[in-house]
């Protein structure tokens, strides 16, 4: 008796996270000659936030928000509304008076948006949260708000990540890629996901390969290099997985886009909506080398996009530091175990030449995420974690890194958490509160750190 009670608890608590994933079902037509998206949704398993706000993309038009038994809903937002990022936040009403005292449990969306088509002139920029069509592609991912993503305002998060049930139509895209499920040719395109992911939609007139459950899309490569490339990432993701003691699972999609702002010889820009990892500037006929391995620059490179698995978003002022200082920092280690020990010290000492002269806060003294700029998150953020390495040792480091890899999808990642990981990862607290003072508070956390690394590739 007691074995059939335990069993139909865990039941009831698988049964209850199942209910609880946000899900969205629903179309997409698009028209890439004209850069139209027409979207009908509907969201449900939603979770009951009293404070929330239904983000979408400031070039979405909403036509209405109904109830599942059709009812017209009113929302806020629309008069004045105030864009956050690249998006609108909304809420649903019960009048136009009254809002409901939670997000209901499910509700559909229809809306409309119009964008650029970038052809022959380009814009002056391009990023992650842009809706970027360049007359042969569309890519619209999370940070764009293309679909509604829900943001739960108490625990400051995004609810970004879904299971889907999505068909889009298309006369002028060949493929049509949604993050996590196989790319589609066929008309219209039905593409479904039973595991939670950001929505990455990549839809075009392109082509792919397949390599076992990973796919290469959108760039002019045979079927033996495309299986190359994804040996040489394999043991990338094998190296993370054993010094994290956390499995690195499933396949991956990697994606050829091309940006809709000039690309000088040589750059190239990588972005990661885990599973899939999108580059510009890449050249992927050249990634092997005759050797039959990746070079030290584009090791590290990858080392990067791929150690996004684990370090994928938490909420709140380190937001950056966790998302790309601890992924830049298991890249480097990457590069420690992969490359020429000349490539990994000569990356840290032009780390410490970009930031030594900078006016950087110490971490602990951070009051918002924005004060994190990209030097700070690429290059001083990892330089912390090597000098934590190099006071507590490498496999404590990576203890305390896999600790918070499994705390970070249930809470926010702050100092504190931080600290109280280290301890019971058994590092004294005096110990680690003179790493706090010295490296994270102090006025002069910034030398002392270009420093510590310094010695350190001197050794």
């Amino acid at each position: 008796m007691k074995i059939i009670g335990i069993l139909t608890l865990v039941f009831t608590l698988l049964q209850a996270t199942a209910q609880t994933q946000p899900h969205i079902q629903g179309t997409v037509h698009i028209k890439m000659s004209d850069g139209l998206i027409d979207c009908n949704f509907r969201l449900s398993n939603l979770p009951p936030l009293k404070e929330y706000k239904i983000m979408l993309n400031r070039g979405m038009n909403i036509r209405y928000c109904t109830s599942d038994s059709g009812q017209v809903l009113h929302y806020d937002g629309y008069y004045n509304g105030k864009i956050n990022g690249e998006a609108i936040g909304y809420y649903l009403m019960k009048n136009k008076k009254d809002s409901f005292p939670f997000l209901p449990p499910a509700f559909s969306i229809q809306y409309k948006g119009a964008f650029p088509v970038y052809s022959d002139t380009l814009n002056s920029f391009d990023y992650k949260g842009f809706i970027a069509l360049n007359g042969k592609t569309l890519r619209a991912t999370e940070q764009s708000k293309w679909y509604p993503v829900i943001y739960d305002v108490s625990n400051d998060r995004l609810l970004d990540k879904y299971t889907y049930d999505i068909t889009v139509y298309t006369e002028d895209a060949r493929t049509v890629f949604i993050n996590g499920c196989p790319p589609r040719q066929e008309r219209p395109a039905h593409l479904i996901s039973q595991t939670a992911v950001p929505l990455l939609l990549f839809a075009g007139d392109y082509d792919f390969l397949q390599s076992g459950r990973n796919y290469l899309l959108n760039a002019t490569v045979d079927t033996g290099t495309a299986q190359t490339l994804f040996r040489e990432l394999d043991k990338l993701k094998a190296f993370y997985a054993e010094k994290l003691k956390l499995p690195y699972e499933g396949g991956i999609y990697i994606i050829s886009h091309q940006a809709v702002e000039p690309f000088k010889p040589g750059r190239a820009w990588g972005f990661t909506v885990f599973p899939s990892f999108a580059y510009a500037g890449v050249n992927f006929t050249t990634l092997i080398t005759p050797a039959g391995k990746l070079d030290n620059k584009n090791t590290a490179f990858f080392a990067h996009e791929l150690a996004h698995y684990y370090f994928n978003g938490t909420a709140g002022r380190w937001f950056w530091f966790w998302l790309e200082s601890a992924t830049e920092y298991l890249s480097l280690k990457a590069a420690e175990a992969f490359t020429d020990t000349s490539f990994y010290h000569q990356r840290i000492r032009e780390y410490v030449t970009q930031i030594q002269d900078k006016k950087y806060p110490p971490l602990a003294r951070i009051t918002a995420a924005n004060e994190i700029d990209n030097g700070y998150r690429y290059m001083y953020g990892p330089l912390l974690l090597l000098c934590f390495e190099k006071q507590f040792g490498q496999k404590t480091t990576y203890r305390i890194l896999s600790d918070i890899i499994k705390k970070a999808p249930r809470e926010a990642i702050t100092l504190d958490v931080f600290k109280q990981t280290a301890l019971a990862n058994k590092i004294k607290e005096a110990d680690f509160d003179q790493f706090y003072t010295d490296y994270l508070q102090s006025d002069k956390a910034l030398s002392n750190t270009c420093n510590s690394v310094t010695d350190m590739i001197r050794q």
